[in-house]
């Protein structure tokens, strides 16, 4: 259903309290309208006790109670006088022929239902407005209103019940508006900087609630889960309902494709951590196999005396895989003993 589709349902459902189609039935032209709560529960109540005829008698009083016209008469105004009247009619058709009507009220009432979601979008059109400054707040389902007698009779159907809830928050908002305007006049005499403020703070929350409704009237409605996908990226959070939708998925823990790819990420590094971890510690066992009573290269930190320089000294050259010494760089056997008191003090770390 297109925004456009919608908003034209709900003008008729506001406008007159239903939606219709016309058929032919046993040469007669006959028009059927949707049902509200109201008849739903009349029909319930009429089709009498859960024996096994009920479901044929509250189908019988479902076509009785969806009936606008029949052969080119309104029947609401009359309707409860020539009900009997109408039930044995239809009680007369052939199945094919009921069956047929229902198919047709059946998708009616799914259009119906589809357009519910855009009733918030449509009251915050210049049309919708305007109708209801028509109305000076009354029902919309009156026959002046309506132009056909009895549609008063019927009741309230949902969508008109939302779109006089919605309308009359905006009336108060408007008069909420208007009285703050006139306290911030007055208190601008004694504060002006702090009227200012209040001014600012209020107007800068009253633009978001504007260009909220802007969006709600051009698109009809803010979807907040058909956007989100478990194989698409973050949803967007423009609105205050896309953004609190946001935080329940999140806190319920679903997972999008952005949160899995984080995830990955973050076990790639805890994987590469812990193979480093185990390649430093092959390192530090192959060394220990290599030079035997070595100190531990665990973190533990200790001067080292010349003795043990002496033996690692004597250890590299037993093992010039690790640190060869050549001929040429040969020192003195005087220099040797004075290189080594002087680093004497000096302390072996483990390697980072």
């Amino acid at each position: 259903m297109t925004r456009d589709d919608a908003y034209q349902a709900l003008s008729d459902l506001i406008n007159r309290g239903f939606l219709s189609t016309g058929v032919s039935l046993d040469g007669k032209i006959l028009v059927f309208k949707t049902i509200n709560e109201r008849e739903y529960y009349n029909i319930q109540s009429l089709a009498g006790p859960k024996d096994s005829d009920r479901a044929y008698r509250f189908n019988i009083w479902f076509l009785v109670y969806s009936l606008l016209i029949f052969d080119g008469e309104y029947v609401l105004a009359d309707r409860d006088q020539r009900a009997r009247e109408i039930y044995g009619f239809f009680a007369g058709l052939p199945f094919k022929l009921c069956d047929a009507v229902f198919s047709e009220l059946t998708a009616l009432r799914d259009l119906s239902y589809d357009a519910l979601k855009y009733i918030e979008g449509y009251t915050y059109t210049t049309g919708s407005r305007a109708k209801w400054e028509v109305l000076c707040g009354k029902i919309p389902n009156q026959d002046e209103f309506t132009g056909i007698n009895g549609t008063g009779r019927l009741g309230l159907n949902a969508h008109q019940e939302s779109w006089i809830h919605i309308n009359r928050v905006l009336d108060e908002e408007e008069k909420y508006n208007h009285d703050f305007s006139l306290a911030l006049m007055i208190a601008s005499s004694q504060n002006p900087k702090g009227a200012k403020q209040l001014r600012a703070r209020h107007d800068a929350n009253m633009q978001e609630t504007v260009d909220r409704r802007k969006r709600l009237a051009i698109e009809g409605f803010i979807e907040t889960k058909k956007q989100w996908r478990p194989d698409g990226w973050a949803a967007p959070v423009e609105t205050a309902e896309e953004l609190v939708a946001e935080l329940n998925r999140q806190m319920s823990g679903v997972k999008d494709k952005h949160d899995e790819f984080i995830e990955r990420y973050i076990q790639r590094l805890k994987d590469r951590a812990t193979a480093q971890t185990a390649a430093i510690k092959q390192r530090v066992e192959e060394a220990r196999k290599l030079y035997g009573d070595l100190p531990a290269l665990d973190g533990e930190q200790r001067p080292v005396s010349p003795q043990e320089i002496e033996k690692i000294l004597a250890q590299q050259k037993a093992n010039p895989g690790v640190v060869r010494v050549l001929e040429e760089t040969a020192v003195s056997p005087e220099d040797k003993t004075r290189f080594l008191n002087k680093i004497g003090t000096r302390v072996l770390t483990a390697r980072k």
